[in-house]
């Protein structure tokens, strides 16, 4: 997920607009996740389950290094 939002010209504009980091979080785990199942169609309310259900699986927690990286792109800005 790091690599995508460094790379997302979205990304980009959402820091510059001044998105929150919810949300940038949550497009940016939409985006992997829907495809990497192959399904466009999955809601923000299955994005977040899946989250969820990983951050139960996963010591380290999935967003843990994201919010980390997210601070720091935010603060090139």
């Amino acid at each position: 997920m790091i690599r995508f939002a460094r790379a997302s010209s979205i990304v980009r504009k959402m820091i510059e607009e001044g998105e929150s980091d919810d949300r940038i979080r949550l497009y940016t785990a939409g985006s992997k996740f829907r495809r990497i199942a192959g399904n466009p169609g999955l809601s923000d309310e299955q994005v977040l389950k899946i989250a969820e259900l990983l951050d139960e699986v996963s010591p380290k927690g999935v967003f843990k290094e994201f919010n980390g990286q997210l601070r720091k792109m935010k603060a090139r800005r």
